[in-house]
């Protein structure tokens, strides 16, 4: 997959913003980003004339280049700017305080831990709620969800230890939030995505529609993840990592259409925990069509080989090498 320069995404999201491509998300986290100082007004006004300023017709437009004359004329030497999440990126981007001590996205760090005498709604075990604001959430065993008791009235945000999926209604001026700890939450604006957060397991958390945000506040990063994608964290001191193209993590089902082979093997690893040594390089982008649901590893290495008219054979268990 292609990734943007973080400089070039928070370059591109501004472009889109002034010229009224940005989408209802989009806009308000440039809102948000726009209200936090007024350095970042700054920013988007350098940005605007930039767009506005005459220039020659070129074929191929250097964002990074044009980014990079914008920050010469607005801050000193050697600043950096946070950086804004492309729409699909694989890797947390790093969020240092420059322009403002803020985490990546221009969302500010809030304080996500319940405050004094707070009073909470506290939900154990499978069963189902449905929240004042019409949003469903559907608890797994030996899970825990708390509800502050004036939810909806100033913000939208529970506390979630165990495995949930969130359905959650739509509401662009109170977006939902979940907090698992003091690092981690979820922000969304509304969206269905599950959560597992259970001890001793990997960090799961997959977008079945919509859009979400996930925070790390203690390392200042964050990503957007969209339909299909899993970030999965294998334990807690490892840096996650994301797949796409997983419509259901519980019933191992995965669907490709026209996915490089590259993305293909990189998702049944994740998926299946297993490991594949490609000894042709050349066979990554081989694109694929095809859906799995709920097959055993054997049938899954079975198909891809024959699909691609290639060798795959197992080197050692959950080792295969494909040739």
């Amino acid at each position: 997959m292609n990734e943007l320069h973080p400089d070039e995404a928070l370059y591109t999201l501004l472009c889109k913003y002034l010229l009224n491509e940005a989408d209802g998300l989009e806009r308000q986290w440039v809102d948000t980003w726009r209200a936090d100082n007024a350095a970042n007004e700054a920013v988007l006004e350098g940005v605007r004339k930039m767009l506005e300023a005459p220039a020659p017709v070129q074929t191929v437009v250097n964002t990074e280049a044009s980014w990079q004359r914008l920050l010469n004329t607005i801050q000193p030497e050697g600043a950096k700017v946070v950086a804004m999440p492309g729409r699909k990126q694989r890797r947390w981007l790093p969020a240092a305080a420059v322009i403002l001590a803020i985490v990546a996205a221009g969302v500010g760090v809030w304080n996500l831990t319940s405050g004094p005498g707070e009073k909470t709604l506290v939900f154990n075990g499978v069963q189902e709620q449905v929240l004042p604001d019409g949003s469903k959430v559907r608890l797994d065993s030996a899970s825990e969800l708390r509800v502050a008791q004036d939810f909806g009235k100033k913000e939208r945000r529970v506390y979630l230890k165990g495995k949930a999926f969130f359905d959650i209604t739509a509401d662009e001026q109170h977006p939902f939030e979940v907090q698992m700890n003091e690092d981690m939450m979820v922000r969304v604006l509304g969206t269905q995505f599950s959560i597992d957060f259970r001890e001793n397991r990997p960090l799961d958390i997959h977008v079945t529609s919509g859009k979400i945000m996930v925070m790390n506040n203690k390392e200042q990063r964050s990503l957007v993840m969209t339909p299909g994608m899993l970030l999965r964290q294998p334990e807690p001191n490892r840096k996650p990592y994301i797949v796409d193209h997983v419509v259901d993590v519980e019933k191992l089902e995965l669907s490709f259409e026209d996915a490089p082979l590259s993305d293909v093997i990189e998702t049944v690893e994740a998926i299946y925990n297993v490991k594949f040594e490609v000894k042709d390089t050349g066979l990554l982008k081989t694109p694929i069509t095809t859906n799995f649901n709920n097959r055993p590893i054997a049938e899954v290495v079975e198909t891809l080989a024959y699909m691609n008219g290639i060798s795959i054979t197992q080197k050692a268990p959950g080792i295969y090498i494909v040739e």
